[in-house]
């Protein structure tokens, strides 16, 4: 005999939000230090492809092509969904405007260049 419970079922789908469900739920933002190195790129493209959070990352110049093209290709179409923000780490003015309004940040920038 089966045990009788109060759970719904399962179909094993994931339920999609519509633009109404996603204006009702703020995502949680969280800011990636270093977003051009290798392990800032990959923790923003894992974060990206989750589509579970609002991903900001800093960078020493966003306007360096050399820097720049290699996180663009990584993450192709999810980089228009990054916020990058120019912050060396020795600029605290520049470090709090990036993290501001951020739940979460993942420290991977050097100070070296």
């Amino acid at each position: 005999m089966e045990k009788e419970t109060n759970e719904k079922p399962t179909s094993g789908k994931t339920k999609f939000m519509d633009n109404d469900d996603m204006e009702k739920q703020k995502l949680p933002t969280v800011c990636v230090t270093g977003g051009t190195g290798f392990l800032g790129s990959t923790i923003c493209q894992f974060l990206l492809s989750e589509g579970t959070w609002d991903v900001r990352c800093t960078v020493r110049n966003k306007l360096n092509d050399k820097k720049m093209q290699p996180l663009k290709d990584g993450l192709g179409r999810l980089f228009d969904d990054l916020d990058v923000y120019n912050a060396e780490m020795e600029d605290p003015d520049a470090i709090d405007a990036a993290i501001e309004g951020c739940q979460y940040v993942i420290h991977c920038a050097s100070p070296f260049p």
